[in-house]
């Protein structure tokens, strides 16, 4: 393919962003009760997690002229004793919103291997435009599943009596 002699390709720079408008939230599953909430601002969350528990993880990211979105935002959780990664993108909605929304119940075997332990949770943003990546350090959660290499029963399947 030949380019035109006077053919130009814009790109806009990103300033380096900041992490705004977070919230961290533990939700139980069976009583859609709070377990935790935080906006972050005192630095990351010390919080445990079972197959009841719902994770949800909302925030903006602001450069100096706004909010933005970027195409390379995810959250890894890291095993601190298997140092095992497991990664989730961080999808923005039309108000330029990123979401996570993790069920415990399904993600265990699934994503974690059904592996107990604790994780560091970390948010890496990175972009072409970004001068450089952003690691923020959000959690420590202690995860509390079936540690067996069978898939975790799904407990809201059992007889009630």
């Amino acid at each position: 393919y030949l380019a035109p002699d006077n053919s130009v390709v814009k790109v806009k720079c990103v300033l380096p962003v900041e992490l705004k408008n977070s919230a961290f939230k533990l939700i139980d599953v069976d009583d859609n009760r709070i377990l935790t909430n935080s906006d972050l601002s005192g630095g990351a969350v010390q919080a445990k997690a079972d197959l009841s528990t719902r994770l949800i993880f909302d925030f903006t990211l602001m450069d100096g002229a706004g909010e933005v979105t970027l195409h390379q935002v995810f959250v890894r959780f890291t095993n601190t004793k298997t140092k095992q990664n497991v990664f989730f993108i961080a999808q923005a909605d039309l108000k330029k919103k990123y979401t996570i929304d993790l069920n415990f119940r399904s993600a265990a075997a699934k994503s974690f291997g059904s592996v107990a332990g604790q994780y560091s949770v970390d948010l890496i943003v990175g972009d072409a435009t970004l001068p450089q990546a952003m690691i923020v350090d959000v959690a420590t959660l202690t995860l509390e599943v079936p540690d067996s290499k069978e898939p975790a029963a799904d407990l809201s399947k059992q007889a009630k009596t």
